[in-house]
């Protein structure tokens, strides 16, 4: 997969309300979770999935968004089954944040 910089990335290139498995894959491989965040990657994506369904809260950072996106990736990819409705919602409102982040972000340093 062809890796994103963050400051390269554009809202545009963001899958916002996929349930499109291929385009949502495509995205979230676009960043190394695992040589960018090491072994912190997992610890990052599992605390962060249990914040969001105990209290709906999100990472702030996107780096730290883009960890949770590349995590469901890989953790949905070698379970033997498809993402349901929850993690459908919990994919998109991930992509959501980023595509806000990134846009906020453009706007500031224009």
């Amino acid at each position: 997969m062809k890796q994103v910089s963050n400051d390269d990335l554009d809202p545009a290139l963001i899958p916002v309300g996929t349930r499109d498995w291929d385009k949502f894959t495509a995205f979230a491989l676009s960043y190394s979770g695992y040589e960018l965040r090491g072994e912190e990657c997992a610890k990052i994506a599992n605390e962060s999935l249990r914040v969001y369904r105990e209290r709906q809260v999100l990472p702030s950072t996107v780096d730290d968004l883009r960890t949770c996106l590349f995590f469901e990736q890989r953790r949905w990819r070698w379970s033997d089954y498809d993402p349901d409705e929850a993690a459908w919602r919990y994919i998109n409102a991930l992509l959501e944040a980023l595509a806000r982040k990134i846009e906020l972000v453009q706007r500031t340093n224009r």
